[in-house]
């Protein structure tokens, strides 16, 4: 597979300008998609006094980035439904730390604001010839970006003017150089990123049962979980320790969520966030470091024969109405595949 790099045309870029708004873009079908680059660079005003920044300002603005696939691929599927934060923060584990983001507070006119995102079609997020699983939209019928922006008071802050941020698209994709190679593409598994959120009960200090939350019928490779309060923000207090069972097989039994962040810190050398801590009110349950096994089948864990209920998730709760946010990193099998 030879690499080709494309920044798509202006017809082909996000803009927002502090309102709420959808952009489309429909990508181009040519190559095996491996990871596309989302450069947002812009200016804005801010007016009368500090902007006070909303948590996580300007990634909060994208209240919804997707992408969706029709044909023979992978039928008709979103396979990324995140947020700009659930991006951002995806790729924080990913590289270890957060990608370019500026958002400056001052009184001032035109001042500089950005962010990056990527999404990141990899079993090997450092192997920049990774194409296993990436996608072929050559053998799709449309593929789809969507991005829903919301307002500059919930996705920035306060004090904000002028709003004119321009997102530039980048693909990075593969050139099969054979017809073994264009064939064996259509047939990769199919990656997805997929994110929901749920209102816990409204009791305080007792355990809550989540056995419908996790999806099953992939390949799980890992678990994002976010712990918010009631009023959507982010916190480490909220939740007191984690169980999680596949029918009846335990991966951990009431564990510390302190522990959980400590473990995050020290296998992904991941930077700080949030102060002394790395991502506040977020951590990762990781079923495969690796990119495939010794026999060269994909690493996760292999929920593929369960029904719906099979994984257990209990949450300990400190506090009412607590609210949990899960995104499964997963490997949908490609029933035209032969692959392990």
């Amino acid at each position: 597979m030879r690499t080709i790099k494309e920044t798509l045309d202006a017809s082909k870029q996000l803009s927002w300008a502090g309102v709420v708004k959808t952009d489309t873009v429909d990508l181009p079908r040519d190559y095996v998609l491996q990871r596309m680059l989302i450069d947002l660079r812009g200016t804005l005003d801010v007016v009368t006094s500090t902007s006070v920044l909303v948590e996580d300002a300007l990634q909060r603005a994208i209240t919804e980035i997707s992408l969706h696939l029709t044909g023979n691929f992978a039928g008709n599927k979103t396979v990324v439904n995140l947020t700009g934060v659930d991006l951002y923060f995806i790729n924080f584990y990913d590289y270890g730390q957060g990608l370019e983001r500026v958002t400056p507070t001052a009184v001032a006119t035109g001042s500089a604001v950005s962010l990056q995102l990527a999404i990141d079609i990899r079993l090997a997020k450092n192997d920049p010839d990774d194409y296993s699983i990436g996608i072929p939209l050559y053998d799709t019928s449309s593929a789809t970006l969507k991005v829903i922006w919301d307002t500059a008071a919930n996705g920035y802050g306060t004090n904000t003017a002028n709003i004119a941020i321009t997102g530039k698209i980048t693909l990075i994709q593969g050139i099969p150089e054979s017809k073994e190679e264009f064939a064996a593409a259509k047939s990769n598994h199919i990656y997805t990123l997929i994110a929901a959120e749920y209102d816990c009960s409204s009791s305080s200090g007792s355990v809550e049962k989540r056995n419908t939350d996790i999806t099953t019928g992939h390949l799980l490779r890992r678990l994002f979980i976010y712990s918010k309060t009631s009023a959507d923000a982010r916190s480490d207090t909220e939740f007191d320790y984690l169980t999680l069972k596949k029918i009846d097989k335990a991966f951990f039994n009431e564990l510390d969520w302190d522990a959980l962040g400590m473990e995050d810190e020290s296998d992904y050398s991941l930077g700080n966030y949030d102060g002394n801590r790395h991502i506040v009110g977020l951590t990762v349950l990781d079923f495969a470091r690796g990119a495939v096994d010794e026999r060269g089948r994909i690493l996760g864990e292999d929920l593929t024969g369960l029904k719906s209920g099979d994984m257990k998730l209990e949450i300990y709760k400190n506090n009412a109405s607590s609210k949990l946010r899960l995104i499964e990193e997963a490997i949908v099998p490609n029933i035209k595949s032969k692959k392990g």
